[in-house]
């Protein structure tokens, strides 16, 4: 169906779902004779929109007591793709967030940190080397 659209003309094209007219106006900002980079744009999107959802699942999960999907839905709006970096290199610009004060800041920070732990730990006991 959205091949059709490719070959037939955006403009005759209508979709049907929600999804298909997001890439439909994905594929109309690109020009047609760059069609490669069209679905390596559509291939981020969709990769940047998983992301992002996975982001917003860790933040919320017991792991980080005190945050929920509303703040953490909060904190990955705000920095994006960039969260992870946020929260392990420049924690404090986490109170640029809506509800995120010092405590939730500091229980971000130690949540993320236990995890690291974890992870170090593991690494060590099976002999894998994480970098």
């Amino acid at each position: 169906m959205i091949q059709a659209a490719m070959k037939t003309g955006i403009k005759t094209f209508i979709p049907s779902t929600p999804g298909e007219k997001k890439v439909i106006d994905i594929l109309a900002s690109v020009d047609n004779s760059e069609e490669v980079k069209s679905e390596e744009a559509i291939d981020t999107a969709v990769e940047t929109k998983r992301l992002l959802a996975d982001l917003r699942k860790y933040l919320s999960s017991s792991a980080f007591y005190d945050v929920g999907p509303v703040t953490s839905r909060r904190i990955v709006t705000f920095f994006g793709v960039r969260t992870p970096l946020v929260i392990q290199f420049s924690l404090h610009e986490l109170l640029q967030v809506t509800g995120v004060g010092r405590k939730r800041m500091l229980a971000i920070q130690r949540g993320w940190e236990f995890q690291r732990n974890l992870i170090r730990r593991s690494d060590e006991l099976t002999g894998s080397d994480p970098d």
